[in-house]
């Protein structure tokens, strides 16, 4: 339950930061789906966002959603780092089963 709403959080925010940036062409998403990204089905963007986050939380990450600007690039860095203490918390609590 705490994975599934880090991993909405995460998507919701990484669709904030390339919505509200000055350069749309210069965000993650104007460089997977071109600059009329708002036209967009919302659906479409929350799947697109969703896989995201889950290829960087499964460490997967295949490297078709990737950030180009820096505040993406910054948000990354400390969203993979909240997974890997989310990752040892919760193998943590299973080995005290």
């Amino acid at each position: 339950c705490v994975t599934l709403f880090a991993v909405h959080c995460a998507g919701c925010f990484y669709y904030l930061l390339a919505a509200r940036y000055h350069d749309p062409k210069r965000t993650w998403i104007g460089a997977q789906m071109g600059d009329d990204f708002e036209e967009q089905s919302l659906w479409l963007i929350y799947v697109t966002t969703i896989y995201w986050s889950i290829t960087t939380l499964t460490t997967v990450g295949y490297g078709d959603l990737h950030p180009v600007n820096s505040r993406e690039m910054t948000f990354d860095v400390f969203y993979m780092l909240f997974n890997l203490g989310l990752t040892a918390y919760l193998i943590g609590n299973m080995t005290n089963l």
